[in-house]
């Protein structure tokens, strides 16, 4: 197989498995726990890796695509919790930049989310990813239009892309007083538990990177319920289609 114009990174069985079965001629292999599949999406040369969730987990499988798959782009992409009011449940949000939201080493004179010594808190977005993956992602929302309809008031709104902040923290988000302290913090448009790893190891391997976070709860008290509602709903077949389009025009772009 050619060298992969796009590896992507998902933490969930859900997030994951429309895409390991669409893969042509695939090749599974594991490492570190995690499962790397590599073939043919559509026509291009792809890997798609279940990472498990959380920060040390992507943080590996991100490492590993490089070492072992000599990845130039990393693509992350799952679901995230709304922060920024001007969301809602099924819109998109792609990250312009990544940080961390549960560092504090205030003690030592770092600034919140900071990790110490590293000289750096914001991990900004590769540009042309950012653009590719906004393209495919309002592609692939204007493709599920009918599908969002289908599924009652909860999503009967048109679906949007944001180019925002993702903030990430080993954290499940679920009440308001958490919420509210985010925002006032670090002015985020999404949390997730992934996406900051990810943005860290490809700057330290100076490698490319965007996170796409398809948004299926408002981090509010019924947050684990919306959750789980959209996860088993509408995310799998949107991240799919946001992935292929993805993967598309990154082929041709090199083609």
């Amino acid at each position: 197989m050619n060298k992969p114009v796009v590896n992507i990174i998902t933490a969930l069985e859900e997030e994951f498995y429309l895409l390991h079965d669409s893969i042509l001629k695939p090749v599974k292999e594991k490492y570190a726990g995690i499962t790397f599949v590599s073939g043919l999406l559509i026509d291009a040369p792809v890997v798609v890796a279940k990472s498990g969730v959380g920060k040390v987990n992507a943080a590996l499988a991100a490492q590993i695509l490089i070492d072992r798959f000599d990845a130039d782009r990393l693509v992350l992409l799952g679901v995230g919790g709304v922060i920024n009011s001007n969301l809602r449940i099924g819109d998109v949000v792609i990250s312009r930049d990544a940080r961390y939201h549960d560092v504090d080493a205030i003690g030592l004179g770092f600034a919140l989310g900071e990790i110490p010594f590293l000289g750096i808190n914001i991990f900004e977005a590769d540009k042309v990813l950012v653009e590719k993956a906004q393209q495919a992602s309002i592609q692939a929302l204007f493709k599920l239009k009918y599908r969002y309809a289908a599924m009652g008031e909860q999503y009967n709104h048109i679906p949007k892309v944001e180019v925002g902040r993702v903030i990430t923290g080993d954290q499940f988000i679920s009440g308001a007083g958490k919420k509210k302290q985010l925002i006032e913090s670090f002015s985020g448009d999404c949390v997730d538990m992934e996406g900051a790893a990810v943005a860290q190891t490809a700057y330290l391997n100076k490698r490319q990177f965007v996170i796409i976070r398809a948004l299926s709860d408002e981090c509010e008290n019924d947050a684990e319920k919306s959750y789980y509602d959209y996860l088993n709903t509408i995310a799998p077949y949107l991240l799919f289609e946001i992935a292929v389009n993805m993967a598309g025009a990154l082929n041709n772009k090199l083609q």
